[in-house]
């Protein structure tokens, strides 16, 4: 059975891109990562398993992740980009993938908004 990479994975596609752009500074210069980044980097790999073998769980799981990480508590990049309202951070990385995740992924749409799907 072969699992198809669709554009709901785009997201995290672009967060893999930031991982590896932020793996290899960190091997090629002094650039330290902390636990926030290697707690991230855990969860987007159990976010990838989830993707190929529970589509469903993926989306709840990657939303949350992406949750977390709009709100400055994990890091997936060595540069922190961040908007601070009074104590709210918010990571302005995870917020531009956490719309794109938003605009991609229709089972989120059909979840959040059942009745639009039955009136069909």
């Amino acid at each position: 059975m072969t699992k198809k990479i669709t554009k709901d994975s785009i997201p995290l596609l672009l967060i893999y891109v930031l991982m590896m752009v932020t793996l290899i500074k960190h091997v090629t210069s002094d650039i330290t990562l902390h636990q926030k980044h290697y707690i991230s980097f855990a969860l987007i790999l159990v976010s990838t398993f989830l993707y190929f073998f529970n589509r469903k769980w993926f989306v709840h799981f990657f939303f949350f992740v992406l949750l977390i990480g709009t709100f400055d508590l994990i890091h997936i990049f060595y540069i922190n980009m961040k908007i601070t309202i009074s104590f709210i951070n918010i990571n302005l990385i995870f917020l531009i993938v956490f719309g794109i995740h938003l605009i991609l992924n229709k089972l989120i749409d059909d979840n959040l908004f059942p009745e639009k799907k039955n009136k069909a």
